[in-house]
This record gives C-alpha cells, sequence and structure tokens, in this order.
C-alpha cells in the first residue's frame, strides 16, 4: 500500500509538470519591453539626456503645484495623484518619448525613450521621496538609536 503511494505522488507530480511545459516555453520566449534591451548599459550621458528633458518637465509640473503646497515637502501621495494628467501630457510631449509606449497601471506609469530606457513615474514614490514634514529630526534619531 506505502508504494502504491509513492508511485501515484510520482506519477501526480510528473502530470503537472508536463502540465506545466507549455506555460514555461510560451513565457521564456516573451520579451518584458518593446524594443528594450534588458542587457544594454546605460550611461550617465543617457541618463543627463533623459533629466534635461523628460524628468526636468515632470519637475517642473510638481513645482507649480508645489508652490501652491508649500513646497515638494510638503505634497501628499493624493497631491502626486492629482497631477497625473499633467505627468501624461509631459511626457508625451518630451522629445525622447517614443510614441504609444505608455501604458498606466492606476496612478503608476511606464514609458520606453528614444535611448531604449524604461521609465516610471510612480506618484506613491514621489511623496516618499519628497515629502520631508513628517521625517524625524536628528534628535528623534538618536532618541530611537539609544533605545534599540
Amino acid at each position: 500500500m506505502k508504494q502504491l503511494k509513492r508511485i501515484l505522488a510520482i506519477l501526480l507530480t510528473l502530470v503537472m509538470v508536463l502540465g506545466l511545459l507549455p506555460t514555461m516555453s510560451f513565457a521564456a520566449g516573451q520579451r518584458v519591453s518593446g524594443s528594450g534591451r534588458a542587457d544594454k548599459v546605460y550611461t550617465d550621458e543617457d541618463t543627463a539626456v533623459l533629466d534635461q528633458d523628460v524628468f526636468a518637465r515632470i519637475a517642473a509640473v510638481e513645482a507649480s503645484t508645489a508652490q501652491v503646497n508649500g513646497g515638494v515637502n510638503r505634497m501628499s501621495e493624493s497631491d502626486y495623484i492629482a497631477l497625473v494628467p499633467q505627468v501624461i501630457k509631459a511626457i508625451k510631449e518630451s522629445e525622447t518619448y517614443v510614441p504609444g509606449s505608455l501604458q498606466q497601471n492606476g496612478n503608476f506609469l511606464v514609458w520606453e525613450t528614444t535611448t531604449g530606457m524604461p521609465c516610471c513615474y510612480d506618484p506613491r514614490m514621489e511623496a516618499e521621496l519628497h515629502n520631508t514634514v513628517n521625517d524625524p529630526s536628528p534628535a528623534e534619531i538618536a532618541r530611537i538609536e539609544a533605545e534599540a
């Protein structure tokens, strides 16, 4: 009886693995992004071009709203989410944007540049990077480290 259970377990495992083979072979041939190359090394010049073009445009959009809110360090995630339509416009108007490459998942944006570099914009990440209002002070950090 014990050997029969072992044989059945091996056969079931084999059937499951064989059932996954078509899925695994299909996934192996897929590319994550359009014409971009995952093995390409991007230079500082590539990054500088993007910083001066698309990311400068996005920063200008954020800065125009930040003035009203008291600076980017006071903007919340919802403030950045409200900027998404303007950010989309800024991306599409940039010189490095590849037309048709912009994809939106909720408020998260992904696009490809003419250098082949994939880029993204995430309102949550922007809020976390810029919002320093709730950051602990040096005294609070020292107190927490002392307690630890």
